[in-house]
């Protein structure tokens, strides 16, 4: 089978994330298992160029298009994917969509079968972040998809209310094996709280989590870890500084692989405070390391983290001061959320969620 990908996210983007990884991590299990031949177009960015990722069956490459900063550089990139879809050959066409503008009309662009991936499901946001109409722009497009991927349960009535002539498969984020600590090792030890994700203060709610902090009593707080990196660092180093964090945050930039496992082994909990998500692979992460979480109950967050999580309303930086305190002091609390996080994700290894993407492909290839 011969597959069109494109993603404007890229793992090698400074920004790019979770669906990035789910991209390179799906595809690559796809060309080398069933020989197919997989073409994936993303934004172009800084030191960026096409590139062939080694597999030992099938083919997998990247390509590029558009450029330019933030907006150029995706507004470019949707303008010209009309051509890639003309360019490249391909049996299935598969779009996943764009923030912040959604749905791109990927099935107008071939005469092929074309599925829409709906990892961004943000338009009402976006369209209230920028002052524009992208919740009516993205519920006229997905009416011309007639199938779709959602990530959760949440997402998939999401899309189904805007879509209903469409098939949905459900088939959330995954992770490595070597994410999953070992159960005997779950015993609530760490040294200090870990964020883990974009550096946007909008969407992740970076700025109710330093409000949090500054909530905590003097002397009190723990360390905090804030990895990533995004448009908005600066804006956040700006905040820890005004809110007087200076000594318990610490930035420690973009991190990945043996890095980021050993940033989760030594946290006592993860806090992932966002507005919204669509799923949210740092929860996964996070529960696969046998680490507690408090995040936000948000739809996609919420049930990604149905166990093994604190849960509080977003945009309340004094529950989620009290969340944290209270994981932060309670081991018993902590081994138990551990534990029960743990296995909840056990399931959501790499290789089954490919495994559940192909067999959509192959459903809709012969429909």
């Amino acid at each position: 089978m011969r597959i069109l990908h494109l993603d404007y996210d890229d793992l090698g983007h400074p920004w790019g994330g979770g669906q990035a990884r789910r991209t390179f991590e799906i595809n690559r299990r796809l060309a080398a298992e069933h020989g197919w031949e997989i073409t994936v177009v993303t934004g172009r960015y800084p030191g960026a160029a096409a590139r062939e990722v080694a597999v030992p069956r099938g083919r997998l490459r990247y390509e590029r298009l558009g450029g330019g900063p933030f907006p150029l550089g995706v507004l470019s990139f949707l303008a010209l994917l009309p051509l890639a879809a003309r360019r490249v050959a391909h049996d299935l066409l598969v779009e996943d969509f764009t923030t912040p503008i959604g749905p791109a009309l990927a099935p107008r662009w071939t005469r092929r079968p074309a599925i829409g991936s709906a990892q961004f499901l943000f338009a009402g946001e976006m369209g209230r972040k920028y002052h524009l109409p992208l919740a009516q722009v993205e519920a006229r497009a997905l009416r011309c998809y007639r199938w779709l991927i959602a990530l959760t349960q949440a997402g998939a009535q999401h899309l189904q209310a805007r879509a209903p002539q469409a098939e949905i498969a459900v088939i959330p984020q995954g992770l490595d094996r070597a994410d999953l600590a070992p159960p005997e090792a779950i015993d609530g030890s760490g040294e200090h709280v870990l964020y883990l994700g974009r550096l946007d203060l909008h969407q992740k709610g970076l700025d109710v989590l330093l409000r949090a902090w500054s909530l905590l009593a003097d002397g009190k707080r723990p360390p905090l870890v804030l990895a990533g990196e995004g448009r908005d660092r600066r804006r956040v180093e700006q905040l820890v500084v005004a809110l007087g964090l200076g000594a318990t945050v610490r930035l420690a930039g973009r991190v990945g692989g043996e890095a980021k496992r050993r940033l989760l082994h030594g946290a006592r909990l993860v806090c992932l405070p966002s507005r919204y998500e669509t799923f949210g692979i740092a929860a996964i992460e996070a529960l696969a390391a046998g680490k507690p979480l408090v995040a936000t109950s948000v739809p996609g967050l919420a049930e990604a983290a149905a166990r093994g999580a604190l849960l509080v309303p977003r945009d309340d930086a004094a529950a989620l001061a009290a969340a944290v305190s209270r994981v932060w002091h309670d081991r018993e609390l902590r081994v138990q959320l551990g534990r029960e996080g743990r296995a909840a994700v056990e399931p959501l290894t790499w290789d089954a969620i490919a495994a559940q993407q192909a067999a959509f492909y192959r459903r809709v290839v012969g429909a």
